[in-house]
């Protein structure tokens, strides 16, 4: 029997029922008729979900494989790159190129160091570690106008969530992760890759075998992949991708169209300092019990304020319920919701009353 658990973290989130349904099910070698034929489905779906007519590739590894791989097919030793960072996530572009061999300079501000010398500018979407969202459309307009410069956005926490024009704005290579908006667990990676991007692979002179962007793209004309796939994890991203479908009315990007919008209403509803200029990075959607007791609820990115300090949030948007801080208390099948609203002068703790819940 199939246990759902509740996930409390930016990444992996909480499973998709029809995915791991499809993983428990699944049993397929990786290369037969069968297998190529969910694999061409796959490739074609995560292109429509990503918004791109490039090239796009699943490879199985985290997020962080795809990184790798961007600057070992792009680089060369004593390349000089940009990265901007606004977090830890950004600091692995910066580990990662320095381990390649690359000249690598760390900013917060892009318009005044791009030069024609500058190969490449790395750069996360949305930085999970600090809940920070970079402006890719204007610093694509910025490397765009550098001439050769190519640009390698980490959208592995972004895509599903926030809206891009891949093709329009030029994104050399946008990387996503298995585990973030699709909603199955970690272990398959994507990116879709611009014809610049194939181009500039031709010289570079990074080392790279697993990773050899190059030959998973001749594998994939093939249906295939080069090298041994996940492949129950392919099932569980095929099951994803159907889900997004059908939330379209069978228009997959319709369906990835109506996720981004669910989280800007979200996002749009949530402070964006509290009263000590603390950033509050972002919460989760609550979802209510029909009594009103709330059954989720996920805070992160944000200080526990002091007995002076923090904001109570006032609005009650509809579907919310209102967005202080719970503490929750389990025995047996029964929840105790604990809501602490802090207010100048004190703590006024208040218990609600019990109620069945299933969390």
């Amino acid at each position: 029997m199939l246990r759902k658990n509740r996930l409390f973290t930016p990444g992996p989130t909480p499973l998709l029922p029809a995915a791991q349904t499809a993983m428990a099910s699944f049993a397929m070698h990786h290369r037969t008729a069968s297998f190529r034929d969910l694999f061409s489905r796959v490739l074609a779906d995560v292109k429509d979900f990503i918004g791109t007519k490039n090239d796009v590739l699943v490879l199985s590894c985290s997020g962080s494989g795809v990184m790798e791989a961007s600057i070992s097919n792009l680089t060369s030793p004593g390349d000089k790159v940009l990265v901007l960072t606004a977090g830890k996530f950004g600091e692995r572009w910066r580990d990662l190129a320095k381990a390649f061999g690359c000249s690598v300079e760390v900013l917060d501000e892009l318009r005044h160091k791009l030069k024609p010398d500058v190969r490449a500018v790395f750069v996360q979407s949305t930085e999970s570690s600090t809940g920070a969202r970079h402006d890719v459309k204007s610093i694509a307009k910025l490397v765009r106008s550098a001439g050769d410069t190519l640009l390698v956005v980490d959208a592995i926490t972004g895509l599903g969530t926030t809206p891009f024009d891949v093709d329009g704005w030029g994104l050399d290579i946008i990387i996503g992760g298995s585990q973030k908006a699709l909603m199955i667990p970690p272990g398959l990676a994507y990116c879709g890759v611009s014809e610049r991007a194939w181009k500039r692979m031709e010289t570079a002179k990074a080392p790279r075998y697993y990773f050899d962007l190059r030959k998973e793209r001749k594998a994939a004309a093939k249906g295939e992949s080069a090298f041994t796939p996940a492949t129950s994890l392919f099932a569980a991203l095929g099951a994803a991708l159907e889900y997004v479908r059908e939330m379209g009315e069978g228009d997959l990007a319709a369906g990835r169209a109506a996720l981004i919008s669910r989280a800007e209403v979200v996002r749009s509803l949530l402070p964006r300092n509290s009263a000590d200029g603390d950033s509050i990075a972002s919460w989760t959607r609550l979802r209510c019990h029909r009594q009103g007791i709330p059954r989720i609820v996920r805070r992160r990115g944000s200080k526990r304020p002091g007995r002076d300090e923090g904001p109570t949030l006032s609005y009650r948007p509809p579907g919310l319920l209102r967005l202080s801080r719970y503490h929750w208390s389990a025995r047996r099948s029964r929840a105790r919701v604990v809501r602490r609203d802090y207010q100048a002068g004190g703590v006024r703790r208040r218990s609600e009353k019990c109620a069945r819940s299933v969390c």
